[in-house]
C-alpha cells in the first residue's frame, strides 16, 4: 500500500485526480486518503500552480517591458542616427556652401581685409581699427597732399620774390638815374629865355582825384621834353595810380601813360606841333592817398 500511495503521490494529475475528481471510484489513492485530504492536496497544488503562474506572468510582463524598453532604445537609436545623418548632410552642405564662399572671396580678393570681411570671420573692434587706419591713411595722404600744394606754393613765391628783387632792383637804379637827372637839370643856369621856360621840382603833391598841370608856351620846331618819378605812394597802389598825358592848344591829347605799381615814372618827348599853350599833367586816381611826383618838365628850343 505504501508503494501504491507512493506510485498515486508520484503521478498526481491525470488518472489520480480525474478518480478524486468521480468520488473515489477508483482504486488505490482514494482507499488510503479521504476526500478531504485530496481536496486539501489538491487546493494546495492549485496554489502553488497559481504562485508559479502568477510569477510567470510577472516574469513576462518584465520580459515585455524590457522588449519595450529595448524596442524604444532602438527607435530612439535609429532617430539619433537619422538626424545625425542629417545634421552630418547639412554640415557638409554648409561647409561645401562657405568653401564656395571662400573661394570666391579669394578669387575676387586683393588683400586679406576683404577676405576677412567676405566671410565674416572679422569682429566688430577688429573692423572699427580697420576703419580707423583707413581714415588715418586717408588723412595723411590728404596733409601730404597739401604739404606738397603748399612747398609747390612757397617755392612759388620764392621764384617770385627772386623774380620781383630783380625787378625792384632795376627799378631803383631806374628811380636813382632818373633822380640823378632831375638834380643835374635843377643844378642848370638857363639863359633868361631857358629860365621861363623851364619847370623844375623837388616835390610836388596830388590830392586824391586831383591833378597837377605845367603849361609851356610853344611854336612848332620845339620839343618839349619830360623826366618824372613817382617818389611816394600808397602801399595799395594800383598798376594806374598815377595818369600822365601832353596836350597842345586844342586840347588834345598828343601823349599818355599809366604809373604806379610796375612803372614807377615816365621819360620822353614831343615835337610842338602848333603855337599855343602845351600842358604837361598828372592825375592821382587814387580815391583816398596822396601821391608825390619829383620831376622835371622843358622845352628844348628849335635848332637854328
Amino acid at each position: 500500500m505504501i508503494g501504491a500511495r507512493q506510485g498515486c503521490r508520484g503521478r498526481w494529475g491525470g488518472l489520480c485526480l480525474a478518480a478524486v475528481l468521480a468520488g473515489g471510484a477508483g482504486s488505490g489513492c482514494g482507499k488510503d486518503a479521504g476526500p478531504d485530504e485530496e481536496i486539501a492536496r489538491l487546493r494546495e497544488q492549485v496554489d502553488g500552480l497559481q504562485f508559479q503562474l502568477a510569477q510567470v506572468r510577472a516574469e513576462r510582463a518584465a520580459l515585455a517591458a524590457d522588449i519595450d524598453k529595448i524596442k524604444r532604445d532602438l527607435i530612439e537609436s535609429l532617430s539619433a542616427e537619422a538626424v545625425s545623418a542629417e545634421a552630418l548632410n547639412a554640415a557638409r552642405e554648409e561647409k561645401a556652401r562657405l568653401a564656395a564662399r571662400l573661394a570666391e572671396a579669394l578669387d575676387t580678393a586683393r588683400s586679406a581685409e576683404v577676405v576677412a570681411r567676405a566671410t565674416g570671420e572679422e569682429s566688430d573692434e577688429l573692423r572699427t581699427l580697420r576703419l580707423r587706419i583707413r581714415q588715418m591713411e586717408s588723412d595723411l595722404t590728404k596733409l601730404r597732399a597739401e604739404r606738397d600744394q603748399i612747398r609747390k606754393q612757397v617755392a612759388g613765391l620764392e621764384a617770385a620774390s627772386r623774380d620781383a628783387q630783380v625787378i625792384l632792383a632795376a627799378k631803383d637804379r631806374e628811380l636813382a638815374d632818373a633822380k640823378s637827372r632831375i638834380a643835374a637839370l635843377e643844378s642848370l643856369d638857363p639863359s633868361a629865355d631857358m629860365k621861363t621856360r623851364l619847370a623844375r621840382g623837388k616835390k610836388s603833391d596830388v590830392a586824391p582825384g586831383q591833378t597837377l598841370p605845367v603849361t609851356f608856351e610853344a611854336k612848332p620846331g620845339e620839343t618839349l621834353r619830360w623826366i618824372w618819378v613817382l617818389s611816394e605812394a600808397p602801399e595799395d597802389m594800383t598798376a594806374e595810380t598815377v595818369e600822365f598825358y601832353v596836350t597842345g592848344p586844342d586840347l588834345v591829347r598828343v601823349y599818355s601813360a599809366r604809373a604806379g605799381r610796375e612803372k614807377r615814372g615816365d621819360e620822353g618827348s614831343a615835337r610842338v606841333g602848333a603855337t599855343g599853350t602845351w600842358t604837361v599833367s598828372w592825375t592821382n586816381r587814387h580815391l583816398t592817398a596822396p601821391i608825390t611826383l619829383q620831376y622835371a618838365v622843358y622845352v628844348v628850343p628849335a635848332k637854328p
